[in-house]
């Protein structure tokens, strides 16, 4: 007997969870700072991973469908992994008092903060791939949705620029 959840019911908890407001840099407000934006953003990511291992959990006698929505929480968790760290270096660049020391390590979170963008450009791209193999509606909306907020993180990314 193959158990399966209703694929309405796997799309109602992936997307409540999706559809959580989303900080932008656009919208910060006096006590809000870049890394506090991109460490939101992780934790809803963090969120979605949950929700992944949940559906994998429930697809496991399922072998295709349960891989794709573990391979989606492992998807999922690498970008949450990503933000954080593009948080962590913002927090310390911001508390660096000294311009000549922010001025020296400029490029260098630059340049990481580039690398993280491109390595989420392959994240979009494999939930993309990932959402054409499964059988479960559910799922491969869920994988599309996470596809283009994984999109929007590059491009949020790739709007900061360090003073």
């Amino acid at each position: 007997m193959k158990l399966l959840f209703p694929s309405s019911l796997i799309a109602l908890v992936v997307l409540t969870c999706s559809a959580a407001p989303q900080p932008s840099l656009a919208a910060l407000g006096a006590d809000d700072t870049r890394s506090k934006v991109l460490a939101e953003k992780a934790r809803v990511f963090n969120t979605l991973a949950k929700d992944f291992l949940a559906i994998s959990k429930a697809q496991r006698k399922d072998l295709p469908n349960f891989e794709t929505a573990l391979n989606l929480a492992a998807t999922t968790t690498r970008t949450s992994d990503y933000l954080f760290a593009a948080s962590s270096l913002l927090f310390v660049y911001d508390n660096i008092s000294s311009r000549t020391d922010r001025k020296m390590i400029s490029p260098f979170i630059m340049e990481t903060l580039e690398s993280y963008a491109k390595s989420l450009e392959l994240s979009a791209e494999e939930a993309n791939l990932l959402a054409a193999y499964t059988d479960i509606p559910g799922i491969a909306t869920s994988a599309v949705r996470l596809k283009d907020e994984i999109r929007a993180s590059v491009v949020l990314l790739r709007s900061i620029n360090l003073r």
